[in-house]
């Protein structure tokens, strides 16, 4: 297995421990009360959160190291481990699950919620840690995203497609996501997977029809404001790709 498989291989045991963690706190609090039930889970699962998230960030310290040494970096540099801020979304799926439950939504449902937004949470700690040691690295020059086999449509435009300063969807993750980082040092290149250029053919075909539709509508002969908000679909958006993408794919 090469660093990068291994390195994906650790956080994806991490994330599935991480799980078995919210689902076994699931079992325990279910027949709580709901006040008690919301009590329970945000006095555990950030707790949760903190501890797996610092173990994937160290993982994420030893990963950038090692991948450091086999590109040869001329200066000296050892990553840190940076601020993480994990309590955040886990108490915002927290308050979503306590809503889905009260609403009397199905249990599987709502443990599935939780077990997602851990894994998200866990995951975004090792992604968040290459990324930012990435920019104050002397010879760092970007961190890119590689999807796993069954990537969505999402995950692969991202991956393909999406320019890492530009593109604000870049850095989002979805539950469940098992997409990971590479940091790219001086002399190496971003990595290429046979199927980005299906991809990007996809995405091109997508910014053609999208440029037709506005065509079609007068939308350039509209000012931009009043053109956006009276064909919000056709706007040159990421979103507005990835939804003709998925037609054109056929692509989750």
């Amino acid at each position: 297995m090469s660093l990068q498989s291994d390195h994906k291989k650790a956080i994806d045991d991490l994330t599935t421990v991480a799980i078995a963690e919210v689902v076994g706190v699931m079992e325990l609090v279910r027949d709580e009360p709901l006040q008690d039930f919301a009590g329970s889970l945000r006095n555990t699962l950030p707790v949760i959160a903190s501890e797996f998230s610092t173990a994937a960030q160290l993982l994420a310290v030893d990963y950038y190291d090692a991948s450091r040494s086999l590109a040869d970096a001329p200066t000296a540099y050892a990553a840190t481990v940076v601020d993480y801020d994990s309590a955040t979304p886990v108490n915002s799926g927290i308050d979503y699950a306590v809503a889905k439950t009260y609403q009397e939504q199905p249990w599987e449902a709502v443990v599935s919620l939780l077990a997602g937004n851990m894994q998200r949470v866990v995951a975004g700690a090792d992604r968040e840690n290459l990324s930012l040691n990435i920019v104050t690295d002397p010879d760092g020059t970007m961190y890119e995203r590689v999807p796993s086999a069954n990537a969505c449509s999402f995950c692969l435009t991202m991956a393909a497609v999406a320019e890492v300063q530009r593109d604000q969807y870049f850095s989002r993750y979805h539950d469940y996501c098992r997409c990971v980082g590479r940091p790219i040092f001086v002399g190496q290149s971003p990595t290429e997977l046979p199927i980005y250029s299906q991809v990007r053919s996809a995405y091109s075909l997508a910014n053609k029809e999208l440029q037709r539709r506005r065509d079609e509508v007068g939308y350039l002969s509209l000012k931009r404001n009043t053109a956006a908000k009276r064909y919000p679909d056709l706007t040159l958006t990421t979103k507005n790709h990835l939804r003709l993408v998925r037609q054109i794919t056929g692509w989750k």
